[in-house]
């Protein structure tokens, strides 16, 4: 595996001609990690479930908390370094639950760029509208996983009523109706 350019390397005599055409016979070009993030949680709980083994550990699980650093990283080691990543995690470990501090991501804070997940093409209006409902999801996202799924404690931190988040939940994708309404009503006293 590699990430140069064989044919160039070819051309400017920095690889044998000889072993590139042995090795080119059926290439395979795999995007790397932080342009395939529907990837990464189960190629992580692959993972997970084999180092625990061969550790002859209990079956592990991935917090949320710890799915979303794996999924918000950039990888920039890609494959290999979702593989040490994980088994320093069942090293780290000592319950049955992986957190994000057994993680212990490198430059978690440096994510993907907004080209790494997201279309920019087309008219500057239109990918800014995209990029800015594309942030308002995650935000919501954040403070629903902050606020561990209550919505009342979400739509506080985010400023805004408990109907207007339930709205805002069902247009993403992320709520039904059935599971909307009795949120928005949790406290209220019903006369009988």
């Amino acid at each position: 595996a590699t990430n140069r350019d064989l044919q160039q390397a070819v051309a400017g005599k920095e690889f044998r001609d000889d072993l590139y055409f042995r090795l080119s016979v059926f290439p395979v070009t795999v995007p790397p990690l932080r342009r395939r993030r529907g990837d990464i949680l189960l190629l992580a709980e692959s993972l997970l479930d084999r180092y625990a083994r061969e550790m002859g550990r209990k079956k592990l699980t991935l917090s949320e908390a710890a799915r979303q650093a794996l999924v918000a990283h950039s990888w920039p080691g890609n494959v290999r370094e979702l593989q040490n990543c994980l088994e320093r995690a069942v090293i780290l470990c000592e319950g049955t639950q992986v957190g994000p501090e057994h993680l212990r991501l490198v430059g978690a804070g440096s994510g993907p760029t907004l080209a790494d997940v997201m279309d920019l093409s087309g008219p500057l209006a239109d990918v800014a509208r995209r990029a800015a409902a594309r942030a308002e999801e995650e935000v919501v996202r954040l403070a629903m996983a902050e606020a561990e799924g209550d919505r009342a404690a979400a739509a506080s931190r985010l400023g805004v009523s408990v109907s207007t988040l339930n709205r805002r939940l069902r247009q993403m994708g992320g709520a039904d109706a059935e599971n909307a309404a009795p949120a928005e009503d949790a406290g209220r006293v019903t006369p009988t």
